[in-house]
């Protein structure tokens, strides 16, 4: 448990030195959840600038979904 909730703080940590962030509201005015089926699509749909910087982000994803089943 203590290493997936490391591995999506070191994506979440990827993507904002990368300038990725996410920020869709509800209508209720609030951040929308994590982790969702929505948020895998649009995580996986990211494409970095660098080749490396896309293969680890696809390993950090990859790893966290490992830990959800």
């Amino acid at each position: 448990m203590l290493a997936a909730k490391r591995l999506k703080i070191q994506f979440f940590g990827m993507l904002l030195r990368h300038g990725v962030v996410r920020n869709e509201r509800t209508p209720a005015g609030n951040l929308r959840a994590t982790w969702t089926r929505q948020y895998l699509f649009w995580a996986s749909s990211i494409k970095l600038s660098e080749p490396a910087a896309n293969t680890t982000l696809g390993f950090y994803l990859e790893s966290v979904l490992a830990g959800l089943d």
